[in-house]
């Protein structure tokens, strides 16, 4: 059996899904069996197909919906029907699983005051915390695609804002507010009058 591993480290968002593959290659069917290293036994402990779990006997492993247990390291191993002895992977995939950011912290309403000079923007939108995070800004409150910080706001319209971290974890659930924009107040016209007493 000739195998070539392709595994590297990598940060994964919990919550998302991710996919480990190897390239082999044999004169008769391949077999598969992808372990995970148990550091507190330091042994390697084969994988079973589960809710989690997928493929753990292909070439490709999945695990869906990653969580902090599924931190640490994974390889495979190989063998044939006509070579029984396995093959461990010499590579091993590292696999960190990072938190995602918080739900940021927003006004349900922002207040905002007509200029006729002035379009307001995302970018006036303001948050009740700071943070070295990127904040997005969306039209939804799932899915859909981020808003330009030049995007005009629109009176009465519900946005919706989420954390991002440097690999790309977002926040579990975006933060509403909704935007009004104050019309300009009717100008009274008011005569004064000066009695000499």
């Amino acid at each position: 059996i000739d195998g070539n591993g392709q595994t590297s480290a990598a940060s994964i968002c919990i919550g998302f899904n991710v996919a480990l593959s190897v390239n082999a290659s044999a004169i008769s069917e391949i077999q598969y069996q992808w372990q995970f290293l148990n550091t507190a036994s330091n042994s390697w402990e084969d994988l079973e197909n589960n809710t989690h779990y997928g493929g753990t006997d292909q070439a490709t492993l999945t695990i869906a919906n990653i969580q902090p247990i599924h931190e640490g390291e994974y390889r495979v191993s190989v063998f044939t029907s006509d070579y029984r002895c396995p093959v461990i992977s010499n590579e091993r995939a590292f696999l960190t699983v990072v938190e995602s950011p918080p739900n940021p912290t927003v006004d349900a309403l922002q207040i905002f005051c007509f200029d006729p000079n002035y379009t307001h923007t995302i970018d006036d939108l303001t948050l009740l915390e700071s943070s070295s995070l990127t904040i997005e800004w969306y039209e939804e409150a799932e899915g859909g695609t981020a808003l330009t910080l030049n995007t005009a706001l629109v009176q009465g319209k519900t946005y919706y804002a989420q954390w991002v971290n440097q690999i790309g974890c977002a926040s579990p659930q975006r933060s509403a507010s909704e935007v009004y924009i104050a019309p300009l107040p009717d100008i009274l016209q008011t005569r004064f009058t000066i009695e000499q007493c």
